[in-house]
C-alpha cells in the first residue's frame, strides 16, 4: 500500500502500519489555525480486491463529528470510474469515532495526549486500484478558478465580473 497526498488539497502528514491491513494516518494541521483539523484528503494505491483494510485517522481534535452521526467517508476509485463510470461515493464499514490516547512517543510531537480517532474499513472492487479518500468531495482552488474563468468568457456574465491584477499575479485568473 502506498499512501500519498502530493496533490492539490491533500493533507496527509504520515502513516504507520499497525497491523497486517491496518494503518494509522495523521493529517497535516491547517495553516493559520491553532492546530485544529477535522478533515482529510489522501490517496492510497495497491489495494487487493475484496480484502478489508482498516484506516484510522488519529489526530482529530474536536469531540463532535458528523461521522459519529453516521456519515461515511467519500471514496473515489480510479478503476471503478474507468470500468463502471462511477464517481465519488460514500463507503466504509464499522465506523467508529472515539477519544483515543496517542502512544507516548507520538504524544510529545503532537503536544496533546488525548485526540479523537476515526476508524473505518474499506475494500477495493479491483486489484491494484488507486482510491482517494476524503471527508467530502474536494472542491479545489483550480476548479474554482476554471469556473470563474468560464464565467468571464460568457457575454451575459462578463459585465458583472472584474478580475484584479492581484488575482492574476497570484496565478489565478
Amino acid at each position: 500500500m502506498v499512501f500519498d497526498s502530493f496533490f492539490e488539497g491533500g493533507n496527509l502528514d504520515c502513516v504507520m502500519r499497525v497491523g497486517e491491513r491496518e494503518y494509522d494516518c495523521f493529517m497535516r494541521v491547517d495553516s493559520n489555525t491553532a492546530g485544529h483539523l477535522q478533515w482529510f484528503n489522501f490517496r492510497v494505491r495497491g489495494w487487493k480486491k475484496l480484502l478489508k483494510y482498516k484506516i484510522n485517522i488519529c489526530n482529530f481534535q474536536k469531540d463532535k463529528c458528523l461521522f459519529a452521526r453516521g456519515m461515511k467517508p467519500y471514496v473515489y476509485s480510479k478503476k471503478m470510474h474507468q470500468h463502471e463510470k462511477t464517481g465519488w461515493r460514500q463507503e466504509g464499514d464499522n465506523l467508529r469515532f472515539e477519544r483515543k490516547p496517542l502512544a507516548a512517543a507520538l504524544a510529545v510531537d503532537f503536544e496533546i495526549r488525548q485526540m479523537y480517532r476515526l476508524s473505518f474499513e474499506l475494500y477495493a472492487h479491483h486489484d491494484d486500484d488507486e482510491m482517494q479518500i476524503a471527508y467530502c468531495i474536494p472542491y479545489t482552488y483550480s476548479r474554482l478558478s476554471e469556473f470563474l474563468q468560464g464565467l468571464t468568457n460568457r457575454p451575459e456574465t462578463k459585465q458583472f465580473l472584474k478580475i484584479s491584477k492581484l488575482c492574476n499575479s497570484l496565478g489565478g485568473l
